[in-house]
């Protein structure tokens, strides 16, 4: 990837469609990404990043919810209203 698509952290620059393909090789989402995964707002997703049995970890100040941790989450919220 050249410079010019690079942030100054060094983290890539993306286009949405780009971003959202990459999304789902990642192991670790963060709170933004996993908002736009799954069609919540951020605030609820750190609302959730507090409950117990969320799969969300700290890292410094960063949270990042792990991709299959929430894909299991997410079944297991399904079937529990069955």
């Amino acid at each position: 990837m050249s410079s010019e698509n690079r942030t100054k952290c060094g983290r890539s620059k993306l286009s949405k469609t780009e971003r959202s393909y990459t999304m789902s090789e990642k192991m670790l989402l963060t709170v933004q990404e996993a908002a736009d995964l799954t069609g919540l707002c951020t605030i609820t997703i750190y609302e959730l990043a507090r409950t117990q049995g969320f799969p969300a970890v700290r890292v410094g100040r960063r949270v990042l919810i792990s991709r299959k941790g929430l894909d299991d989450w997410i079944a297991a919220q399904a079937g529990a209203g069955e």
